[in-house]
């Protein structure tokens, strides 16, 4: 959320303040993006759906189209593991962990946008599995949801509350006894 105080509605005075606003909006937004981005919630979806990741469903398919489609699909993967076996072969790559290979995978597969015109952020991921992209994408935001919350969250904010509510109770404790012997005299 973006606090709008500094734009004026008036007509007769346009405020020099508004597209300092915008681009501030934008600058947010961005900022939004490349911590969508970051390696560390990745990394800690990845680990949170390392099941999924490594017991995918066998597909079995029904139409002619179906069974086409599977082929391409272990072909394709056949010829990953086959370039990525002749780079390391050559030592033009490194091998990585089963992990760091799947961090690496969901980050080339992820696509965080901004909206044109609006302050939405849109995170797409693309597997062959719908279920489990949208098992990433829910993951990623459910994260990077409680950690926006953490970071832009009042710092002592419930401090404050929990010293207010003991004055508070102090204070009642007190007028309670001053009614109470009021009553008695």
């Amino acid at each position: 959320k973006f606090e709008r105080g500094a734009v004026s509605l008036s007509p007769v005075s346009p405020s020099p303040a508004a597209p300092l606003t915008m681009r501030r909006m934008e600058e947010d937004i961005r900022s939004e993006i490349e911590i969508l981005n970051n390696k560390y919630l990745i990394e800690w979806v990845v680990r949170n759906l390392w099941d999924d990741f490594t017991k995918l469903p066998i597909e079995k398919p029904e139409s002619l189209w179906g069974k086409v489609k599977i082929s391409l699909k272990k072909a394709l993967l056949w010829m990953r593991d086959q370039i990525y076996g002749i780079g390391y072969s050559l030592d033009l790559t490194e091998k990585l962990s089963p992990f760091e290979a799947q961090v690496n995978s969901v980050q080339k597969n992820l696509k965080i946008d901004a909206i044109r015109d609006s302050n939405v952020i849109e995170v797409k991921f693309r597997s062959w599995y719908p279920e489990l992209s949208a098992k990433v994408v829910n993951k990623l935001t459910d994260f990077y949801l409680e950690q926006h919350i953490k970071v832009h969250k009042t710092p002592r904010a419930h401090e404050f509350f929990t010293d207010q509510k003991q004055l508070l109770e102090t204070s009642l404790r007190r007028v309670e006894e001053e009614l109470k012997n009021f009553k008695q005299q």
